[in-house]
């Protein structure tokens, strides 16, 4: 598979994880205001920011990977060549 259609993969692949983190982040925050009484001082609320920071980080890095994939070309083909003639080459030494 060409890296182009990788890449593509990996940006829709975040993107999808990516809302559904953002309706589980909404949900999860409408929980924690029913639930704790403590108010915005609860240690909840600062867990629940760092999981989804954590979360998000680990998205963008996958979009940015994809972006990557798609606009770098790679040299497979080059060396695929350079096997094949070396194998070829081989076989003429040995005849």
């Amino acid at each position: 598979m060409e890296n182009k259609y990788v890449g593509i993969i990996l940006i829709g692949i975040s993107l999808v994880v990516g809302f559904i983190l953002f309706l589980l982040h909404d949900l999860s925050r409408n929980n924690l205001e029913l639930s704790c009484s403590h108010g915005p001082s609860c240690g909840m609320y600062q867990s629940l920011n760092l999981h989804y920071k954590i979360a998000y980080s680990l998205v963008f890095f996958i979009f940015f990977v994809g972006i990557i994939l798609i606009f770098i070309k790679l040299k497979e083909k080059l060396i695929i060549k350079e096997k094949t003639k070396f194998i070829k080459e081989k076989k003429i030494y040995q005849t």
